[in-house]
């Protein structure tokens, strides 16, 4: 079996796996958005599998089959649970999902229009989905409750974004505001993690996720809070890059940064414990 057809039937596993769950716990009235949203990326996922060549997938990096193969594992293990457990299942099968979908959405975001002529409307589709899903309200909204001193931080960013996004210009500023977010942000994870400064650097980030994530399946969620580690170090990164004017961003390829942003974003907030929120009256 090909590399496109072993992620394309792991996919399709999830996919009907959610349908599954929603048809059987139609009460649940207040898990049924975000169970629509993880189909929403699952079939996004799928849509985009069968969109790309083989050669295109058999490049992939093998860290995005890990995402998918996370993703549909807590969905596969969890949901069968998702009415007599509780909704942090749901929350936590969204967050994996979303890393799944990010991962799949960097991959294609790497071809060339010119070999697929549907990657733009690949990468539209996905652009599409965060804002339909609200991704970035969810974010500020549980920064709030998490870190409330960098949550306007994140929201300059996002503002800083959309701005030179409209102007086609001025992308080292949210370049620069982007990644004083992400170290801020990086700071308020280890320290909600009392162990973290008894290990070194190298260490810290998974010190954290074991700590901070939450606990429903196995240890699924910390393994997927820990991968968002990569992704971390590839955003800063490439922002500093930006910065540093080693790297000349088109506007494509901003456009790509700014969706993984917040996508990475989106994933951790939804993997961190619900005991590390303030509960607001």
């Amino acid at each position: 079996m090909s590399k496109k057809e072993k992620i394309k039937q792991i996919i399709s596993e999830k996919r009907d796996k959610i349908k599954a769950t929603i048809s059987s716990i139609q009460d649940l009235n207040k898990q049924i958005p975000q169970l629509k949203n993880i189909l929403t990326l699952s079939e996004w996922e799928y849509n985009t599998i069968v969109r790309l060549s083989t050669e295109s997938i058999d490049n992939f990096d093998v860290n995005t089959e890990n995402y998918v193969l996370q993703s549909n594992e807590f969905i596969e293990k969890g949901f069968p649970y998702i009415s007599s457990i509780n909704p942090s299942i749901t929350v936590s099968g969204l967050a994996m999902s979303a890393s799944s979908s990010a991962a799949i959405f960097h991959e294609a975001s790497k071809i060339q229009p010119s070999t697929n002529p549907q990657i733009y409307t690949i990468l539209r589709e996905y652009n599409e989905i965060q804002t339909s899903q609200k991704q970035e309200e969810v974010v500020l909204t549980k920064l709030k409750t998490f870190a409330i001193n960098i949550a306007d931080t994140f929201k300059n960013a996002m503002d800083s974004i959309k701005h030179s996004k409209a102007v086609k210009d001025d992308y080292n500023k949210a370049a620069l505001e982007i990644r004083n977010f992400l170290e801020k942000f990086k700071g308020e994870l280890y320290s909600k993690s009392s162990r973290v400064g008894n290990f070194p650097k190298n260490q810290k980030w998974g010190i954290m996720s074991e700590d901070i994530s939450r606990k429903n399946i196995a240890n699924l969620e910390e393994i997927a809070l820990k991968g968002e580690e990569q992704i971390y170090d590839r955003l800063h990164n490439d922002l500093s890059s930006i910065l540093k004017n080693r790297t000349t961003v088109t506007d494509n390829e901003f456009e790509n940064l700014t969706t993984e942003f917040l996508s990475h974003m989106y994933s951790i907030i939804n993997l961190i414990d619900d005991s590390y929120f303030t509960v607001t009256t």
